[in-house]
């Protein structure tokens, strides 16, 4: 039967074994087996020998979690750049706005300015060009009416003389016979009249006036604002020059309503352009 000694040297690791059984070494000597105990680690120590994986996955982790917190602060700092950018291109985009509108504005407004400018140099110049042309009727008005009262004098005298047989060295040719002699019937003193070339001529050159003077006229139908008054005035010296002219184109009547006839028409003319002058002075 094997025997085990164990002495105290096995508080130090050692280990002594002994057989009856067997037969020792020639050379008496005895084997010896050593034995290191394991001395405890501390747990910080012994979860990484235990695991090194482990440690080098939260290296890792620790690693990457510091890329991305890197990252971020990379993409931060761009979008504040890429912000800060943008607001400033909003800021330039804002101000050209305005200073387009402020020069949109600048140009409609100057537009306006010269548009003002150019209307009232037309409406001053329309103004102007309607008073030349009112003057010009007026005028015009008064040299054949003035032709139209010679005429009208004229055909009255030719008829009250030869009525009432008054010589006249205006008359004579017209009133009387080759005897000298007044006609019996004031027709033919005022045929005679009428039949003259002189007398005939006169009377063309009223009707070429009146003609000319309708022309005038219809120029003058749409007055500018300044001239609406005047324009009724002018158009009732036009219309009371006409009446006269009547009375030398074709008279008629008896000699006393054309007598009142006549100067009752005259006198309007004359009413009438005292108020026009008042306008074209």
């Amino acid at each position: 039967m094997d025997e085990k000694v164990v002495p105290r040297d096995q508080e130090q690791g050692i280990t002594y074994h002994k057989s009856s059984d067997t037969v020792p070494p020639e050379n008496g000597e005895i084997t010896l087996e050593t034995t290191v105990p394991e001395t405890p680690l501390p747990k910080e120590q012994s979860a990484a020998v235990q695991s090194p994986s482990a440690e080098i996955s939260i290296d890792q982790s620790a690693a990457v979690s510091a890329a991305v917190d890197a990252a971020m602060a990379a993409w931060e700092k761009r979008q504040a750049v890429t912000s800060e950018a943008d607001a400033a291109m909003e800021i330039k985009r804002k101000r050209g706005r305005r200073k387009a509108f402020i020069a949109a504005g600048c140009v409609i407004i100057l537009a306006a300015i010269i548009l003002v400018i150019i209307l009232s140099v037309r409406a001053k110049a329309r103004s102007n060009e309607y008073l030349s042309n009112l003057q010009s009727l007026c005028d015009d008005i008064l040299s054949a009416a003035a032709d139209t009262e010679d005429a009208a004098e004229l055909i009255h005298d030719v008829w009250y003389n030869c009525i009432y047989e008054e010589r006249d060295i205006n008359t004579d040719k017209y009133t009387l016979k080759y005897s000298k002699e007044f006609y019996d019937d004031f027709n033919d003193a005022l045929s005679n009249l009428f039949d003259d070339n002189d007398f005939s001529a006169k009377l063309l050159l009223i009707r070429l006036q009146r003609d000319s003077i309708d022309v005038q006229m219809k120029k003058l139908m749409d007055p500018p604002d300044e001239y609406k008054i005047v324009f009724d005035d002018v158009r009732d010296f036009y219309e009371s020059f006409r009446d006269l002219t009547e009375f030398v184109l074709n008279p008629k009547g008896s000699l006393s309503s054309y007598t009142s006839d006549y100067n009752r028409a005259d006198n309007e003319l004359l009413k009438y352009y005292n108020r026009v002058k008042l306008y074209l002075n």
